[in-house]
């Protein structure tokens, strides 16, 4: 290709052809450098694109041809869409703590315990749809899970999600929710997509098969990189099981200790009750898994004030750090109180009083638990 003058295209000249915009071909100009080498045009943003926005990029018409003058008339283009940065997943990095299949009067409902801080709007696929021995292994279908878009989710949390009506209790829900059969069934996680996914863990109920081409009923083969016990659950011999198939369970094991020893306890089926189906809904506990600190709650006590509650006992020196507290001005000290109940509260207290409707964002970072422990979520 060369400039339709016959001008060479080069790194030069390569930003004249092509344009990127906002939305679409009416949208904002974005600025970008560009290059050309070996027959490839490569447009680099001069700063990051934002997330979740949609991009216009295009070749301009009548700018370029081949070496025998045949011009390129018509506007060449395409439009993408941009996501948030991914939170990366290691095999073992969730699992699944709960769940109900088939409980008299409720729904069926999985409980994901995270062992790591999920960053804001990643994606993560839930499925009941099988892993097969076909060209494609994985079963298209299922959920997906989007954390929320403007916090991270702590490790230690506990997502709570109904399959089929769809809800849950952090982040959102999109795709097509699915019931847990009684006869037995799975519930595979992974990212990326069906054609090329990331597994991350995976339960069933009534054991693994060796062999499955089918993406319904309630068998699968364990997905490609699981390993029970180390990574996946299969519950078919916990204790309470009815003829191999546990359709209600859920872990009641040590919830203390450092990921690998959770990871350990969470799936070893000796650690979990299991009953039969069309049996009264099993009374979960209160899982309280390790995490890092984080804010629990913060409100307004004053003109001058600001009380902030943490979920454990803090490092009085990281939390009375005032310079771990920005986005206010005028911050004059950090109080740290301890309640005796393993929960710190933090009084902020300010030279300035605040204005009458104005807006104010304070952001929290780099505090240390009692166990030195890093807040990793802002």
């Amino acid at each position: 290709m060369r400039l339709i003058n016959n001008t060479p295209l080069d790194n030069t000249n390569a930003a004249s052809v092509v344009e990127l915009r906002l939305n679409n071909a009416s949208g904002a100009l974005v600025p970008f450098t560009a290059t050309f080498n070996s027959n490839v045009l490569t447009i680099t943003p001069n700063s990051n694109l934002l997330n979740a926005q949609q991009y216009y990029v295009a070749l301009l018409p009548n700018t370029i041809e081949d070496f025998s003058d045949n011009a390129i008339t018509t506007t060449q283009s395409a439009q993408f869409t941009t996501i948030s940065i991914q939170t990366q997943f290691n095999p073992g990095d969730l699992l699944i703590v709960a769940y109900r299949m088939n409980a008299i009067s409720t729904e069926d409902e999985i409980a994901i315990l995270t062992l790591v801080d999920i960053i804001p709007g990643t994606f993560i696929n839930i499925t009941d749809a099988k892993y097969t021995s076909n060209s494609q292994p994985q079963c298209s279908g299922g959920l997906v899970w989007t954390s929320p878009t403007n916090t991270c989710v702590p490790a230690g949390s506990i997502i709570y999600i109904q399959t089929n009506a769809m809800v849950c209790n952090i982040g959102t829900l999109s795709g097509n929710g699915f019931g847990l059969s009684s006869s037995g069934d799975q519930v595979i996680i992974y990212t990326g997509t069906a054609a090329n996914p990331n597994y991350i863990t995976a339960l069933t109920s009534n054991d693994w098969v060796t062999i499955n081409t089918n993406c319904g009923g309630s068998l699968s083969m364990i997905p490609a990189g699981l390993v029970d016990g180390v990574t996946s659950l299969n519950t078919s011999t916990a204790p309470g099981n009815v003829s191999g198939n546990a359709v209600n369970a859920y872990y009641n094991g040590p919830q203390t200790g450092t990921p690998a020893i959770l990871r350990a306890n969470i799936l070893n089926p000796a650690n979990w009750v299991a009953v039969g189906g069309a049996t009264p809904p099993q009374l979960w506990p209160n899982y309280n898994f390790p995490s890092p600190p984080t804010v629990t709650s913060a409100s307004v006590l004053s003109g001058t004030s600001i009380l902030l509650i943490f979920n454990a006992d803090l490092d009085p020196v990281t939390a009375s750090d005032i310079n771990n507290y920005t986005g206010i001005g005028g911050l004059i000290n950090a109080v740290v109180t301890n309640n005796g109940n393993a929960i710190d509260t933090v009084i902020l207290n300010f030279s300035t009083p605040f204005s009458n409707a104005s807006s104010y964002t304070l952001t929290v970072s780099n505090i240390l638990n009692a166990d030195n422990v890093l807040m990793v979520c802002p």
